[in-house]
């Protein structure tokens, strides 16, 4: 009774740390029953593209590590000046890039560039809040609200 308990546990914990996964998992079982699984499966799995895939997700990582995304994010942000001007350069790097390459590899290299200059961003408002905060002694700024970006309001 507590092995289940522990198991159910355990699962709940997974499918609530990783809800994607879990749900492809639970459909890839499902597809099971409907084509039984045999030899050909492996076949099916294009093992070259993945290891290619792996190979520019690791560079990312370690440009990431490196702080090469830091520092282009820094230079990127002292250029735009407002929300829009950073979504539409953000945008027309993905778009223009994926002309010369292919739509995955775009993506794969500009979503985490997008997470780190959003995440620069943010501690750019923050730091602008609290120093504001720090000379004028207020508590609140309601013109604070119009200056951070909508992706960083509370909700």
């Amino acid at each position: 009774m507590i092995g289940k308990r522990i198991l159910f546990m355990m699962i709940k914990h997974i499918f609530q740390k990783e809800p994607v996964l879990s749900i492809a998992t639970c459909l890839a079982i499902i597809s099971a029953f409907f084509v039984p699984p045999d030899a050909e499966y492996l076949g099916y799995i294009d093992f070259r593209t993945l290891a290619i895939l792996f190979s520019l997700m690791t560079v990312m990582a370690g440009l990431r590590g490196q702080g090469v995304f830091d520092r282009l994010g820094h230079a990127l942000l002292s250029h735009t000046r407002t929300t829009l001007q950073l979504t539409v350069v953000l945008v027309g790097l993905c778009f223009f890039s994926s002309m010369l390459i292919t739509n995955d590899v775009s993506l794969l290299t500009f979503v985490p560039f997008t997470f780190v200059v959003l995440t620069l961003s943010l501690s750019l408002v923050d730091e602008c809040r609290t120093n504001v905060r720090h000379l004028s002694g207020a508590q609140k700024e309601p013109y604070f609200e119009a200056l951070q970006p909508a992706f960083a309001r509370p909700r």
